[in-house]
């Protein structure tokens, strides 16, 4: 009885404490890699999002490693590998953000630099977080969004 009413809870994508892998992050890699193929570039704080994209760009046949997992496509930037490199922003640039507490320091650093030196043309969010008010009242200032993924696309210049 217990199981069931767990598995209703995930299938539902609520009552659930981690939903990390009801995340769409195959659909937001395909996404990506589109934004790639057409000349962009793609920053993330998302592990996940980086295993995805790697096999999405290999089936477009774009540089990509060989075996599924971290990309190394010089149009795709991982705030993991912190600091980005000047100049790094051209053009089409999709920040793809997801729930990342560790990496947040990086995150709102990249997400400021972004806003002062571009133009945002988009936001999309993705997964709305049931329980973002409740773990806000209990843990204050430990998350920044109600979503679960946002989507920012920017344009900045050709040569910064």
């Amino acid at each position: 009885f217990l199981f069931a009413i767990g598995w209703a809870g995930i299938f539902a994508r609520r009552f659930y404490a981690a939903p990390h892998f009801l995340e769409p992050w195959p659909v937001v890699a395909e996404s990506a890699a589109d934004s790639v193929a057409q000349g962009g570039q793609v920053l993330t704080n998302s592990l996940p999002l980086l295993y995805d994209l790697n096999i999405a760009l290999a089936r477009r046949g774009l540089p990509a490693d060989p075996l599924p997992g971290w990309t190394t496509n010089p149009a795709v930037f991982s705030l993991y590998h912190a600091p980005l490199p000047p100049n790094w922003a051209r053009g089409q640039v999709l920040f793809v953000r997801g729930v990342n507490p560790i990496a947040r320091q990086w995150t709102d650093e990249a997400y400021t630099w972004l806003l002062a030196h571009c133009r945002l043309q988009s936001t999309r969010n993705l997964l709305p977080d049931p329980a973002f008010q409740l773990k806000n009242r209990f843990f204050p200032g430990t998350l920044v969004s109600p979503y679960r993924i946002t989507i920012d696309r920017f344009l900045c210049p050709a040569s910064p």
